[in-house]
């Protein structure tokens, strides 16, 4: 299938939850798909900040900046600036990052002096055809859940939609569980992400 196709199935999915008519794509002009496509992007974007995706996760060291970005100062007490990556969407873990101190602040990583950093995070930079569908799952029921106010009437299904997506999470969080072992890879203690991402 081709990436527009898929983004087509979350489109149909995310109207099926809810109960109503889908049009017929992204690209029919009218207003459901006009006001559902203002809305997929973030549908994708709560997606991939909910978890820490296997699909859409990278490594990089960051490059030191010489200087700060225009009009910002710098913190006397977190010396070194790293740029972080364009495509970032969420910043999963910092390697080593028990040993120094550091903070983000907007696109840029500050630190206590360092010869290098490394970090992992998770990036937009992806083909929704290529994700799980899993993936899937869950951005049609984000994209379903932003929908919800317009297009679902009665308040009781409107809460339906909302625990659907709790559901879709934790169901993805056991699939996406058996691409890493088990023990925690940055050292932190476990979060129930499908809470965090629907209550949070």
């Amino acid at each position: 299938m081709s990436d527009t196709d898929q983004e087509t199935s979350v489109l149909e999915r995310a109207f099926a939850i809810m109960e109503v008519d889908p049009p017929a794509s992204f690209d029919d002009d009218s207003p459901k798909a006009n006001y559902a496509k203002n809305r997929y992007q973030l549908a994708i974007d709560l997606t991939l900040e909910g978890y820490d995706w296997s699909d859409a996760r990278r490594v990089a060291g960051l490059a030191k900046l010489a200087s700060l970005p225009a009009g910002e100062t710098a913190d006397p007490e977190l010396t070194d600036a790293w740029a972080l990556p364009d495509d970032l969407v969420r910043m999963r873990h910092v390697y080593d990052g028990k040993e120094f101190r550091w903070r983000k602040d907007g696109r840029v990583l500050l630190s206590e002096p360092r010869d290098t950093m490394m970090i992992r995070y998770t990036h937009r930079e992806i083909r929704v055809k290529f994700m799980p569908a899993s993936f899937r799952e869950v951005a049609a029921h984000h994209l379903a859940v932003l929908l919800s106010p317009k297009y679902v009437k009665s308040k009781t299904k409107k809460q339906e939609v909302k625990s659907d997506l709790r559901d879709a999470i934790a169901a993805a969080q056991i699939f996406d569980q058996h691409t890493a072992s088990a023990e925690r890879i940055d050292d932190r203690e476990y979060v129930d992400w499908a809470e965090e991402a629907v209550c949070g």
